[in-house]
């Protein structure tokens, strides 16, 4: 009969199987993903194990029956001196704060053989950091509004919570003239209507004949309108009403 025990971590540090141990790597040099790592022990009926065995791992809800939280994965480990470590990714939303359980099948001949009890996953040191610094929906301790952002947005304080807010600098500095654009097309020709006296031929104005001042007047004539054009005429001379004994010079 198989048996098995183990425990999840953090996978920011390197274990061999053969207990040598290996190098902590820096958590400010590596940000850490949704993997994680599990470590456990795995005996053949009380007896050690030292072969490369095929393992199945799934993850519940809870410890008997349950649902089955994201998909499951299979690795080829090696195990030795029944120790063995593995790692495993169920997504980023597989934890949310609830229990958890790991349930193993092993194939170290050739046949799957699914452990008696799951496993359960306790909380790893950066798991408990998270649940004691706060919820997600906090920044440094203060809620975050729920209000869906919008392409652009930046979270901003409103003197009670962080919400979306639409960042406005000032005006940055003039650009470059652009190219000049393409010549429009020619407009409707205007209509000229030439008023009384007038004459439009060949888009040139000019004025009708009986408003034409005459060009053969005589000596000491003069041009005068006879309310139908202008017509050559003689000058009389004074033409003066006056008292009597007064005459024109």
């Amino acid at each position: 009969m198989l048996t098995t025990a183990g425990v999840a971590g953090a996978r920011d540090a390197e274990v061999h199987p053969d207990g040598s141990g290996g190098t902590a790597r820096s958590a400010a040099a590596t940000s850490l993903t949704t993997t994680f790592t599990y470590q456990g022990q795995l005996r053949n009926n009380g007896s050690p194990v030292n072969q490369i065995c095929q393992m199945a791992f799934r993850l519940f809800d809870e410890q008997t029956v349950g649902i089955q939280i994201g998909s499951p994965i299979s690795n080829s480990v090696t195990v030795f001196k029944s120790l063995f470590i593995t790692a495993l990714d169920f997504g980023g939303t597989a934890f949310d704060g609830n229990a958890r359980w790991l349930d193993i099948q092993v194939n170290c001949a050739n046949a799957f053989v699914t452990l008696t009890l799951r496993q359960p996953l306790t909380a790893t040191p950066y798991a408990s950091y998270a649940i004691v610094s706060g919820k997600a929906s906090d920044l440094q301790g203060v809620p975050i509004s729920t209000t869906p952002a919008t392409t652009g947005q930046a979270l901003g304080w409103d003197g009670s919570s962080f919400t979306p807010q639409t960042t406005v600098g000032s005006p940055g500095p003039q650009g470059l003239s652009g190219p000049t654009g393409l010549t429009g097309p020619q407009g409707i020709p205007g209509v000229i209507t030439p008023s009384t006296g007038l004459a439009l031929s060949g888009g040139v104005i000019s004025l009708t004949l009986p408003y034409q001042l005459p060009q053969n007047c005589s000596g000491g004539q003069t041009a005068k309108w006879n309310s139908a054009r202008w017509v050559c005429t003689d000058d009389s001379g004074w033409n003066l009403q006056g008292n009597e004994g007064i005459s024109a010079a």
